[in-house]
């Protein structure tokens, strides 16, 4: 299924496997920012999966430019708890 079938298929929301392909990244990758906090909890379907919003890309870019700017996740992680 492609990133767009999948948008179609749950309202605008797309699966980890999809976000995770646009935005470089495994879907692990996501899966440990989400519990370091730098990711919001995603919507969920009634049987767990993750679904992920527009707001998403965007931040996983904040935070790909922050690394290479050389902040550490930690970091990154204070910066957006002040910017909330």
């Amino acid at each position: 299924m492609s990133t767009t079938e999948g948008a179609l298929e749950f309202g605008g929301l797309v699966k980890i496997g999809d976000l995770a392909a646009q935005a470089g990244v495994t879907p692990d990758t996501l899966r440990y920012y989400e519990r370091l906090g730098l990711l919001p909890p995603p919507h969920r379907t009634r049987t767990g999966y993750r679904l992920y919003d527009g707001v998403f890309p965007e931040r996983i870019g904040f935070i790909h430019k922050a690394q290479a700017l050389g902040l550490t996740l930690e970091e990154v992680c204070e910066g957006l708890e002040v910017q909330a």
